[in-house]
């Protein structure tokens, strides 16, 4: 147990890294100064892990955690109400722009979520947020 929470902790140190490529894409190409051209924030979504700063020893995580959530969704919300070219369902009829699932695992606090450029560059420009990433697969076997 103690090797595979080296891993973990290696594998997200790495991968915060890699985080702000991932912020500052999002926010040069969709952010306030950027004019939002439809045809990339408005496009297909991705999955993304946010990581969100709980406070010292994650004191805060809950209240962090369902504040940032409710904000999310508002802004969700929003989107589909304003922007013509949202995409408003996938196969099973849901909205794309989701949270899938949230995380509250000691001082680790966030979620999954599958959102487009125009809505991870909000999240990005949030102070409550450390670190965002591309969900992706990890193997830690060749």
């Amino acid at each position: 147990m103690k090797i595979f929470g080296i891993l973990l902790a290696g594998a997200l140190a790495f991968s915060q890294a890699k985080s702000e490529d991932v912020c500052k894409n999002a926010i040069a190409k969709c952010g306030p100064n950027s004019g939002k051209p439809t045809n990339t924030c408005g496009a297909a979504p991705s999955s993304y892990i946010v990581v969100l700063d709980g406070g010292e020893l994650g004191a805060n995580s809950k209240s962090v955690l369902a504040t940032h959530i409710k904000w999310l969704n508002q802004q969700i919300k929003i989107s589909q109400a304003t922007n013509p070219s949202f995409v408003s369902s996938n196969l099973n009829g849901e909205n794309i722009n989701r949270v899938t699932r949230e995380y509250s695992i000691g001082s680790f606090i966030g979620y999954n979520s599958m959102v487009d450029l125009d809505m991870l560059s909000q999240i990005c420009q949030r102070d409550d947020v450390k670190y965002v990433e591309v969900d992706s697969k990890v193997s830690i076997i060749n």
